[in-house]
């Protein structure tokens, strides 16, 4: 029996381009994309900002001092920032099954995306909490995150669901135990869900 469902956030509640950030930096900086990528590759800035490893405030500061970033913060921060659009039909199932049972966040995230997302959406209310990799310094597909989130929830592995649109992220999933859902379009979500009980 299920008790507890878990979504991820970005690609699942929320969609991004992954490339949009790097490609507005660039243009912004007036400096080649593949330049840009490559910093964030081999400085692996987005693993450390999702770890809590790297706050806004530095990551502000590594992009004025490595790659000449002269904006201020606040235009740093829209820059990097301002590309999730909240995915509707999905925000309306979590809250539909959020009213039924316990469901939560289980996200690899930064507080600078966290915080925006949260300041521009509301649909977080109705979550019964959060198991964000940048405070516990792990991320999916790592097995400490899951079992975190199942602390959390106060359940067996084999009584909570977790939705993500990555294909390693389910897979980790499915090694701790956990009921793994790969997110590709509502309709199959919801078709997923109901044939497991959850719907």
């Amino acid at each position: 029996m299920i008790k507890a469902v878990f979504f991820d956030l970005g690609g699942v509640l929320v969609r991004f381009e992954r490339d949009l950030v790097i490609r507005r930096v660039a243009r912004r900086l007036k400096q080649p994309v593949d330049q840009v990528a490559k910093y964030m590759w081999w400085d692996k800035v987005g693993h450390r900002l999702e770890r809590g490893r790297i706050t806004e405030r530095g990551l502000y500061r590594l992009f004025r001092v490595k790659l000449g970033f002269s904006g201020t913060f606040a235009e740093f921060r829209t820059l990097w920032c301002d590309h999730f659009r909240e995915n509707r039909p999905v925000v309306a199932l979590m809250e539909s099954i959020a009213k039924r049972m316990p469901t939560f966040l289980l996200s690899n995230t930064s507080a600078f995306h966290y915080d925006f997302i949260t300041e521009r959406f509301d649909f977080h209310e109705s979550l019964h909490g959060e198991v964000l990799s940048y405070k516990l310094d792990a991320r999916k597909p790592g097995p400490r995150i899951y079992r975190e989130a199942l602390k959390l929830a106060g359940v067996k592995a084999s009584e909570a669901v977790f939705i993500d649109d990555l294909p390693e992220n389910v897979a980790g999933a499915r090694q701790m135990g956990l009921k793994a859902l790969r997110y590709t379009t509502t309709t199959r979500l919801k078709a997923r869900l109901k044939a497991i009980g959850v719907l």
